[in-house]
């Protein structure tokens, strides 16, 4: 799972869905989690590492552009907000399930034909923004089990 954006705060899904994401993922199905972010994400890991039950390993903050790419690689699925490792997971050919909010799927999803976008309509999206301005509802009306749904599909469960 891929936690930041860095783009804006506008880009990311609420670390607490992550991490409910992630055990999700570990209960249902059986799946070990990584995630994945820069070091100016260390606060967003804190906060989705205490909230699991399951501890996830992760490289946030750990990688190279080269050491990431190579770790997306070896995913099974990459679940990731719109952001620059989205497009790394698209050239290593990582199926993805991508979390959009304030910006436009049609100008930014990942040059792939293995992916999955979650993205709820909303008058105000896209809106480009780095800081949402108003309640974030593009990202708020996502919910886990809208991620979880996709990433079933994804891997074909």
């Amino acid at each position: 799972m891929n936690i930041g954006a860095s783009y804006g705060s506008a880009k990311r899904w609420m670390p607490e869905r992550f991490a409910e994401l992630g055990d999700s993922i570990y209960d249902e199905l059986k799946g070990e989690v990584i995630l994945f972010g820069s070091s100016d994400d260390f606060n967003i890991e804190n906060e989705i590492k205490e909230k699991m039950r399951h501890k996830p390993f992760s490289l946030a903050g750990k990688t190279t552009l080269k050491s990431l790419a190579a770790w997306i690689k070896r995913c099974s699925l990459f679940i990731t907000n719109d952001s620059g490792p989205m497009h790394i997971a698209a050239a290593v050919g990582t199926p993805i399930v991508a979390i959009f909010g304030s910006t436009d799927p049609s100008e930014t999803s990942p040059l792939s034909g293995n992916y999955k976008i979650v993205r709820k309509p909303v008058d105000c999206s896209p809106c480009w923004k780095r800081e949402c301005p108003t309640d974030h509802r593009c990202m708020e009306l996502i919910k886990v089990s809208d991620v979880m749904g996709a990433v079933k599909e994804m891997l074909q469960i």
